[in-house]
């Protein structure tokens, strides 16, 4: 039986004819060498384009989101500002239909004091004395006419005044008035009276056209929204036998 030889272990890189060295002890490693060395690290292709592409993107949105902050303060200071145009608008409306109101309520809720009518009465004479008559007769000296003063409103008028003045070829004559109405306050519907009498010579002139007559009738009275005041002329028409309107007074009062 032949015998089985062992084969030799072959010497390890550092064994050159012999053990230099044993073992990993890093002290064993002489001190005049150095290690050194640089990472360097390659991105992958396309990666750089696609960062740039996702930055670009993100300045996109911001951009967008930007532009839509502002497009909405826009917006919002558009509506704003039509807001309160249309507010103003609308306070102004209201304020003017309040003053309608107002004044239609003034207008409704107040006195209304004028001439009602202006009367003349005929005086004649006859053996049996003194008549009276709407109309002119042959035996007539004279008129007696009266002014009838009368609230036309709903709503008292408060410190009434009523005056005339007689003028006669527009000279101002006193003539000889009756007893005059007064009153402080004058109720819806309430009236008051003024009156003057002609006589004879006065009376005759004023017939045949020589002189003519003419009044102004002053109104002074109080309301819910102020004090009013209102003249009126009269002149007396022998052909109709009554007073006729000139319009307002000319005269001062």
């Amino acid at each position: 039986m032949s015998k089985r030889r062992k084969p030799k272990p072959h010497s390890g890189p550092n064994e050159t004819g012999g053990k230099k060295h044993q073992g990993n002890n890093m002290s064993d490693t002489p001190s005049n060498i150095h290690v050194r060395g640089e990472i360097e690290v390659h991105p992958e292709s396309g990666f750089t384009e696609k960062r740039d592409a996702e930055h670009t993107e993100d300045d996109r949105k911001e951009k967008n989101r930007f532009t839509v902050t502002i497009v909405v303060q826009v917006l919002t200071l558009i509506a704003v500002i039509v807001y309160a145009g249309l507010t103003a608008r609308q306070a102004s409306l209201t304020r003017k239909i309040v003053e309608v109101s107002q004044k239609t309520y003034d207008a409704s809720e107040r006195p209304y004091v004028g001439v009602n009518h202006l009367t003349v009465i005929y005086i004649s004479h006859d053996k049996t004395g003194d008549k009276t008559s709407s109309m002119r007769i042959s035996q007539t000296y004279g008129f007696d006419f009266t002014a009838e003063i009368k609230n036309f409103g709903p709503v008292p008028g408060t410190d009434f005044e009523a005056t005339w003045k007689i003028f006669i070829n527009d000279i101002y004559n006193p003539g000889k008035p009756k007893i005059e109405d007064t009153a402080s306050m004058l109720f819806p519907g309430e009236a008051v009276l003024l009156g003057a009498s002609i006589r004879n010579d006065s009376y005759f002139r004023l017939i045949n056209g020589s002189d003519v007559l003419n009044l102004e009738i002053s109104i002074a009275y109080g309301g819910p929204a102020g004090r009013y005041h209102e003249c009126e002329r009269k002149q007396f028409s022998p052909d109709v036998g009554a007073f006729i309107s000139l319009g307002e007074c000319k005269h001062s009062t």
